[in-house]
């Protein structure tokens, strides 16, 4: 038997739910709540949650992801969906196994029940080629974090004193010229250049100045500037 839990606010349609669904004899209700607040220890011996939803609220994703995230491994179907792609996305990103739209069928909630306990997907062709789109997406993301990740570590390896230089470096000064701003000699402004270009893994002034640049902008598309430390 499939045990099945019903989270549905409307009492008239979760009573309507419930009734169709114990004709079945492959499932069990075993619980219900009006509320989008539901006690662990409720969903103990629990199969399968359908949540009535017909808007993937900020509540409704969130209870979808407590759920997904028990150990006990429980499926989670989204009831009452009103027919979105990109609802059904929703629920799905944040761990819902299944849908099912407000004006499909009880027939097509039983086998959505079903194929659920049987760890089956059942979609739509279109909605299939929205988790495509979705999945290149965050594979594109990830790539970006990625590169992201690798230039800020790399400029977090510098000193306080070499990101200054960096700095000045990328506003084509000579090491002259930085150690006359800094007031330093001119050897200590070629060491720490000799450690930039080492700890950046570029060859050159040029590709030091580039380096910048390019974190800069990446920095800044991904919501975030790299700021030098000049106060350690």
């Amino acid at each position: 038997m499939i045990q099945t839990y019903v989270i549905d606010s409307d009492s008239t349609s979760s009573e309507k739910t419930i009734s169709v669904l114990q004709r079945e004899s492959t499932i069990s209700i075993v619980g219900q709540s009006d509320r989008l607040v539901v006690n662990p220890k409720a969903l103990k011996k629990v199969n399968v949650v359908l949540l009535k939803s017909a808007l993937p609220s900020d509540d409704a994703i969130a209870l979808v992801r407590t759920i997904s995230n028990m150990q006990q491994n429980i499926k989670v179907l989204v009831m009452g969906l009103r027919r979105s792609e990109a609802g059904a996305l929703a629920f799905i990103e944040a761990g819902a196994c299944g849908y099912i739209y407000e004006d499909d069928s009880y027939v097509e909630l039983v086998r959505n029940i079903n194929a659920a306990y049987e760890d089956r997907a059942r979609i739509s062709t279109r909605m299939a080629a929205c988790l495509m789109e979705r999945l290149q997406e965050l594979k594109a993301l990830s790539a970006k974090l990625d590169h992201v990740y690798q230039y800020r570590h790399r400029f977090e390896q510098l000193t306080a004193r070499e990101q200054e230089v960096l700095e000045l470096i990328g506003e084509g000064l000579s090491n002259r010229n930085i150690a006359d701003r800094l007031y330093v000699e001119a050897g200590t402004v070629k060491n720490h250049v000799h450690n930039i270009l080492k700890k950046l893994q570029v060859r050159n002034r040029r590709d030091a100045a580039a380096f910048l640049a390019i974190s800069r902008s990446s920095m800044s598309h991904a919501g975030g500037m790299l700021q030098p430390n000049f106060g350690d």
